[in-house]
């Protein structure tokens, strides 16, 4: 630390400046762009990489770290930003004929969030009434759009 003499003629500590004694790298080789110059790639062909033309497709169908199944569906209302929306959600769209609003929340039965068998899903009309069955394991029949448990099977 260097020290300077202050106005009752003792010395202060104070600090160095960050930079002093070191070099400091103005250019660092890399080439910036600057406004009015054209992008390395703009204009080249490149072969179209994304969907099924791309190497890794697998079919658009995907599973994340929690379990839950994912299908491709970039039309759908309710997509994620890459295109994607939960398969159980699909299953029940698919049987009430309409789409989930987004506070619509689907339960799986067994709570296997792979097992989306349509007899295994309650739909509830909001995180109140599924906290509900989770607290209680039942609720209010006024919270529930869809009960799985309620459909008559081939196995009767």
């Amino acid at each position: 630390m260097a020290g300077v003499k202050g106005k009752s003629g003792v010395y202060k500590r104070v600090k160095p400046s960050w930079n002093k004694g070191k070099h400091i790298q103005t250019n660092t080789g890399r080439t910036h762009f600057k406004k009015g110059m054209t992008p390395w790639n703009q204009g080249k062909k490149r072969p179209n990489m994304c969907g099924e033309s791309h190497p890794n497709w697998k079919g658009g169908i995907t599973k994340n770290s929690a379990g839950y199944i994912f299908i491709h569906k970039p039309n759908h209302p309710f997509c994620d930003n890459k295109g994607y929306v939960r398969e159980h959600r699909l299953v029940i769209e698919k049987q009430i004929g309409r789409y989930l609003l987004p506070k619509e929340i689907p339960h799986h039965l067994n709570e296997i969030v792979d097992d989306n068998r349509i007899e295994n899903f309650i739909l509830f009309k909001n995180k109140g009434y599924h906290n509900w069955f989770h607290r209680k394991g039942f609720c209010n029949p006024k919270g529930i759009i869809f009960d799985g448990r309620k459909l008559k099977t081939g196995k009767d």
